[in-house]
């Protein structure tokens, strides 16, 4: 529930959920369970008619994040705060966030909200550590 009416910005705004819900449905789609796997092929294929370097596909980006490897992912946010789904192909590992942020130019954080963006990402897509053997 919230008191401010998001819906203007049409279906971006239009369902008002958790971040459980959100991590629930990003899992089942990365993991196959809500489409074939050809759609959900071509969702996840950048198409050249997006912003060019985005790896936009149809509703998902495709990042390639170095040493995490390739990222699903597609964010959203609205006067003051923001939603982050985060997910590797397959499913196996996602992460979903909500965060406050500041929308005023002269108050801006977007500098640091862009930097709590990349430590969560880096925290649960960061390569396991290699063990030496002993």
């Amino acid at each position: 529930m919230t008191r401010h009416d998001p819906s203007w910005v049409s279906a971006g705004g239009d369902m008002i959920s958790t971040t459980r819900d959100l991590q629930t449905y990003f899992a089942a789609l990365l993991g196959g369970a809500l489409l074939p796997a050809d759609l959900l092929a071509e969702m996840c294929t950048p198409h050249p008619t997006g912003i060019p370097g985005t790896g936009y596909g149809l509703g998902i980006f495709v990042q390639d994040a170095g040493p995490h490897g390739i990222l699903l992912h597609h964010n959203g946010a609205t006067i003051g705060s923001a939603a982050l789904m985060y997910g590797t192909p397959g499913g196996g590992t996602t992460l979903t966030a909500g965060l406050n942020h500041v929308d005023d130019a002269e108050m801006t954080v977007a500098a640091a909200f862009q930097r709590a963006q990349q430590r969560l990402v880096d925290a649960v897509f960061a390569p396991a550590p290699t063990r030496s053997p002993q």
